[in-house]
């Protein structure tokens, strides 16, 4: 059983300490390297340098995929259901074959909970539900892109609980 407010601190604790480790090597903090876990079921990915063409699209794909499905899942709808609305949007960018996890899952007193937001997944999705939204596209030899919100079921539609920024990559 995880104390959450105490993951919260922690969490915060180490953003600061990161920022601040950034600060001092003269990044600002969009431009620093690594991934780290901060807490059980949580990690940061960040980035160094300016994005090459490919990571850009990639990142705007993804993107792309996780606003639709956010957007348009449904109280109702079939976990493989919900999954598609990722997944076609992946798919006619060219990239289907490389996103090859689900889309999400539930989230409740364990991380991986049900429903599963699969390519056959039958669960449904009801109200109040807590649930994750997050496409990804994994090219070999190079690395992959992945977006994950956590969100509610709330009035029929998902309601992030995620607040930080997403910026478009290409024309931004």
């Amino acid at each position: 059983m995880h104390n959450r407010p105490l993951c919260v601190l922690h969490v915060l604790a180490l953003a600061l300490l990161i920022r601040d480790q950034v600060a001092a090597q003269g990044y600002s903090l969009n431009e620093a390297v690594g991934r780290m876990k901060v807490a059980d079921g949580f990690d940061v990915t960040l980035v160094a340098g300016e994005p090459d063409a490919r990571f850009s699209t990639i990142y705007d794909i993804v993107l792309t995929a996780q606003e639709t499905a956010e957007a348009t899942l449904e109280v109702g709808m079939s976990g493989s259901d919900t999954h598609m609305l990722a997944q076609n949007v992946i798919a006619e960018a060219g990239y289907g074959e490389n996103f090859g996890h689900g889309l999400g899952h539930g989230v409740g007193l364990e991380i991986h909970e049900a429903p599963r937001l699969g390519r056959n997944s039958a669960d449904r999705l009801d109200e109040g539900m807590v649930i994750t939204v997050e496409p990804g596209i994994y090219l070999p030899g190079w690395g992959g892109v992945r977006i994950e919100d956590m969100g509610v079921l709330r009035n029929g539609k998902f309601e992030s609980f995620t607040r930080a920024p997403k910026l478009r990559m290409i024309g931004a």
